[in-house]
C-alpha cells in the first residue's frame, strides 16, 4: 500500500540524505532535506485522507469502493500528530 512505501522512503531518507556543514542560507542540501521531509509528510496525509475516505469522489477513485456515498459529503481535516497522521470527519 502507497502508506507503507512513503514510509519506507521516509527511513531511507533519514538513513541517506547527507547534510554539508555550508552557510545556512545557501546550504542547498539542508534546503533540499528540509523540502523532502514536508514532501513525504503531506504524501502521508494525502494517502492516510485517501484510506479513510471509504468512497470513490472526484479524482480520487478506489477500486474497493467505486461509487460515492452521501455519508462522505463533508471534509476531512488531516493534521499531523507526532510521527503520526490524525483524519477527522467534518460535517456541517
Amino acid at each position: 500500500m502507497g502508506i507503507e512505501k512513503v514510509s519506507a522512503l521516509n527511513l531511507t531518507l533519514l538513513n541517506e540524505l547527507k547534510i554539508s556543514n555550508g552557510p545556512k542560507p545557501f546550504n542547498l542540501q539542508l534546503q533540499d532535506s528540509i523540502e523532502s521531509r514536508l514532501m513525504i509528510d503531506v504524501a502521508r496525509m494525502i494517502l492516510e485522507a485517501a484510506y479513510r475516505r471509504c468512497e470513490s469522489r472526484g479524482a480520487h477513485y478506489r477500486s474497493d469502493y467505486p461509487d460515492t456515498k452521501d455519508e462522505w459529503k463533508t471534509n476531512l481535516i488531516v493534521t499531523k500528530k507526532g510521527q503520526g497522521v490524525h483524519c477527522e470527519k467534518v460535517t456541517g
